[in-house]
């Protein structure tokens, strides 16, 4: 493929004459540089960028895209200046796969807590509709149900060099519908910079990766980069958060809740414990009961969310609330499993509010002990450590604490930084 078709002359400055390179892959990966490959070059703070260059030098690629270069330190490789590396590679990828976005509709979910558990909603929904859905989901990328990552996968919005080969795999199986959980890290890092998203849906905000962001501003900032790139966006209105976002990137808005604020109401709400919970949505002239077999209160905010959504696509109201009720659950979401007179739920919670919330929950269904065990995964915000420590001793009856996906952080390290967070006795480390 000729480099010029994957990137343009307003989108450089070189002295370089790409007209006739011709390129067979396109990568940031030092171990995936061939003679054949665009190299490009992704600022950061963790390696030395003098040695990666030399290592990448040294494999002969055809061309090398940055921002910045050493003089001469690419000895006779063209060299493509670029304003924002990641961005580029990103545009690069997305052309080099021949994705085509006018075949498809692209609605991105971003929050800190429900983006699965909505993203799950809506794609049932627009199957149940005759839809051909792709999914970018945490921990699982699908095409109408078909499952194309390994069960080790664990990311929420997958780096480009992943991200854009599914997408041509789900082009070619004809989806009609992408629904993606769009992270903060997916947007400050411009990994869905060309993706023209129709929809995009806001759960909530509450305080994740403080290690990344720094600040809970910079943290919203970054979110509110997707409803700048949509057409519409359905919000929680309720979260305390979602006026920061309209007014932080302004297109047309609708708004659901269950204060009687938004266009999109959920009244008479009844929880109905590990059993479920239900509500009537209404809007307009338009209302009917939903009844969730997936627990917690703060699924009446992502079911509406989910709904408004399909039903603003097209769907037929009583297609998507007869497919999001006959949900069995989610998994990993309060997913519940009884034996022997003994409850287990099971919950992806990594934030002191969704542990809150999922505690809540399971306390309100506990007529005898409640025990809670759970980890902190490594080379992540270390702040939400101690809290969510003093949360969970707050509501159960006994804490639990394990090693959670240490990475490369010492796992010594995080359970120090759990341990901060207990005032009160009723814990134990295994």
């Amino acid at each position: 493929m000729k480099l010029s078709e994957l990137i343009f002359e307003n989108e450089f400055y070189s002295d370089a004459d790409i007209g006739e390179i011709e390129v067979g892959s396109v990568t940031s990966d030092t171990s995936a540089v061939g003679r054949e490959t665009a190299f490009v070059l992704l600022p950061g703070v963790r390696f030395d960028t003098g040695k990666i260059v030399s290592f990448v030098v040294a494999k002969r690629p055809k061309v090398i895209i940055c921002e910045s270069l050493p003089e001469d330190a690419a000895e006779d490789i063209p060299v493509l200046f670029v304003k924002n590396a990641r961005r580029t590679l990103s545009f690069m990828l997305s052309r080099f796969w021949g994705i085509d976005y006018g075949k498809m509709t692209f609605v991105g979910i971003t929050g800190t807590n429900g983006k699965s558990s909505t993203a799950v909603m809506l794609v049932a929904a627009l199957r149940a509709a005759g839809h051909k859905v792709g999914l970018f989901g945490t921990g699982k990328i699908e095409t109408d149900g078909v499952r194309l990552t390994p069960e080790t996968y664990s990311m929420t919005t997958p780096d480009p060099s992943l991200l854009y080969p599914m997408l041509r795999k789900m082009q070619d199986a004809e989806c009609d519908m992408i629904v993606m959980e769009v992270s903060s890290h997916a947007l400050a890092l411009e990994k869905v910079a060309p993706i023209p998203f129709s929809y995009a849906l806001f759960t909530n905000l509450s305080p994740e990766h403080l290690d990344f962001h720094k600040s809970m501003e910079e943290y919203a900032a970054a979110k509110a980069r997707l409803f700048s790139m949509a057409e519409v966006r359905i919000f929680n209105i309720d979260d305390a958060y979602a006026e920061e976002m309209i007014r932080l990137a302004p297109c047309r808005v609708l708004r659901v809740g269950a204060l009687e604020r938004g266009e999109i109401c959920a009244t008479e709400i009844e929880d109905h414990g590990l059993d479920g919970v239900s509500y009537l949505y209404r809007t307009g002239n338009l209302s009917f009961l939903v009844k969730l077999s997936v627990p917690g209160v703060y699924n009446v905010y992502n079911s509406m969310l989910a709904l408004t959504a399909a039903i603003a696509l097209g769907v037929k109201p009583c297609i998507a609330k007869r497919a999001i009720c006959d949900l069995p659950g989610i998994e990993g979401r309060m997913e519940t499993v009884r034996a022997d007179g003994i409850t287990v739920v099971i919950d992806y919670a990594h934030t002191e509010e969704a542990l809150r919330c999922a505690l809540r929950t399971a306390r309100k269904s506990t007529a005898g002990r409640l025990f809670v065990l759970f980890g902190c995964g490594g080379e992540r915000d270390r702040t939400k450590r101690p809290k969510m420590a003093a949360t969970a001793e707050s509501i159960a009856d006994e804490v639990i604490v394990t090693s959670d996906n240490q990475r490369r952080e010492d796992a010594a390290s995080i359970l120090r930084d759990i341990l901060g967070g207990f005032r009160k006795e009723n814990h134990r480390v295994i």
